[in-house]
């Protein structure tokens, strides 16, 4: 299997922008939800984000490009999104702390 560097790049590109239009938004709806005077969960928040801005981001590319959707091209989708969100949380103990968030075994303690 010969594995293109331009196809490589092209993805590498997606995940940086991706990951930081994720972060930026997550930071401008905490900030909203703070002034709002409401309760949020940075990690969820950064879930959702992740999701909307990972997942479409390369559906806008491939259906730009005339790429078909295929099982492999649907995968990469899901790998983005789960490296978008791993990306725009802060590190492992953010993971870990959603983790325990979503189990109900530690509060949110952003200020």
């Amino acid at each position: 299997m010969d594995i293109n560097p331009e196809i490589i790049n092209f993805y590498v590109i997606m995940l940086t922008i991706c990951s930081i239009a994720s972060s930026l938004l997550t930071e401008a709806i905490k900030v909203t939800c703070k002034n709002a005077g409401k309760q949020w969960s940075s990690n969820l928040i950064a879930l959702i984000d992740a999701v909307i801005v990972g997942g479409g981001v390369p559906i806008v590319v491939y259906i730009y490009n005339n790429i078909p959707f295929n099982a492999k091209n649907i995968l990469t989708i899901v790998c983005l999104v789960i490296l978008t969100w791993i990306g725009s949380t802060i590190g492992f103990d953010k993971v870990k702390q959603m983790i325990l968030q979503i189990k109900g075994k530690e509060k949110e303690e952003d200020k």
